[in-house]
């Protein structure tokens, strides 16, 4: 393996995790800032009282993991 892509992957990994950090911290201030709790109601199913920043943070992670999910199976075809 070149030593370009070696450090290309480097980059990539700690961009990645510069990424993560900053919205743990926002979701850190968030939740500071916005102590009320709140329960969500879906359909059938309602959620434990928890603070907005929680329910925002579990929101975001729930969308990155559903995006990633959709985006998989055409990533695999083009490799």
């Amino acid at each position: 393996m070149s030593l370009f892509k070696r450090i290309y992957r480097w980059v990539k990994v700690l961009i990645l995790v510069a990424w993560l950090l900053f919205l743990l911290l926002v979701g850190a201030q968030i939740a500071q800032h916005n102590p009320e709790l709140i329960v969500v109601d879906v359909l059938f199913w309602s959620s434990p009282a928890a603070s907005i920043g929680v329910v925002l943070c579990v929101t975001l992670l729930v969308g990155v993991i559903l995006g990633l999910l959709v985006m998989a199976p055409s990533v695999f075809y083009y490799r």
